[in-house]
């Protein structure tokens, strides 16, 4: 009996998986598409808006039977909407978004259009993509968010639009450093300044036990460091290596001055 109702059930699941519809097969893009998806790009590179909302409204309402996309990647891996945001072209960022582009588009390495716009400093196409809905806190392949991007850029002014429209300071890239890192250890003090206003957390540690001030240090930038010790930064907490920043700073003398690392130790 017991044979016969396993008998049964294999029937029944094999004519199961036989009526189940096969999924669609994904065919590469054609030579047409991949012509018109560069002369969109061209398009968004030159801030060209006749010419975009030509290309777009040919297939409206979204991708096209022969798998065309606005969304569609480049030869450089890039939508179009990232190499408008890249170049601060509003305009065409803004035809690409009224049209069928999604704002979350990734490109290469899982780039964003916002990624993109950030690491550039260009403030009204960062608010532009905001508005339109875009992730604030997008990640690409490594990690990073549009916040780091512009943090490590120097661009104060788009932490701060980033961080009015809900970036989180203290998200963290593969390293597990924040934003706040970046700024650090790049020397951007404005930068830095804006997200400890925002609240970023001084004492935030990388996987390798660094904190922002850490990397300040060990990178020469000064002003920075002022900065950070001003806000309240522990120039003694240690790294997960037992740097200190007292440590930091007499390495870097000692290398600067060639002077024996035992010589300044010793010194009052």
């Amino acid at each position: 009996m017991r044979l016969l109702l396993s008998a049964c059930w294999l029937l029944a699941a094999a004519a199961l998986k036989v009526s189940q519809p096969e999924a669609p097969t994904r065919h590469a893009p054609s030579d047409e598409c991949k012509r018109r998806t560069a002369l969109l790009q061209q398009a968004a590179l030159q801030n060209d808006t006749v010419a975009l909302r030509a290309l777009l409204e040919r297939d409206e309402g979204g991708d096209s039977e022969d798998g065309w996309s606005a969304d569609g990647l480049g030869a450089n891996g890039y939508t179009a909407l990232i190499v408008a945001a890249n170049n601060g072209h509003l305009a065409a960022a803004s035809v690409l978004c009224e049209h069928s582009a999604s704002a979350d588009a990734r490109g290469k390495a899982a780039l964003t259009a916002l990624h993109a716009a950030a690491g550039q400093g260009h403030v009204a196409t960062v608010d532009a993509l905001c508005a339109r809905g875009a992730s604030v806190d997008p990640v690409t392949e490594l990690g990073f968010t549009p916040l780091m991007y512009a943090a490590r850029a120097g661009y104060a002014q788009v932490v701060r639009r980033l961080l009015a429209h809900g970036a989180r300071p203290g998200a963290t890239e593969g390293a597990g450093y924040t934003a706040l890192h970046a700024a650090a250890a790049n020397g951007r003090r404005e930068a830095a300044a804006a997200l400890l206003d925002a609240g970023a957390d001084l004492a935030a540690r990388g996987v390798d036990g660094m904190a922002p001030l850490h990397l300040a240090a060990r990178h020469g930038h000064a002003a920075v460091l002022r900065n950070l010790l001003a806000r309240g930064a522990e120039p003694d907490a240690p790294s997960k290596e037992r740097h200190t920043l007292t440590l930091i700073l007499t390495l870097i003398l000692s290398l600067r001055l060639s002077v024996p690392l035992t010589l300044i130790l010793s010194l009052p």
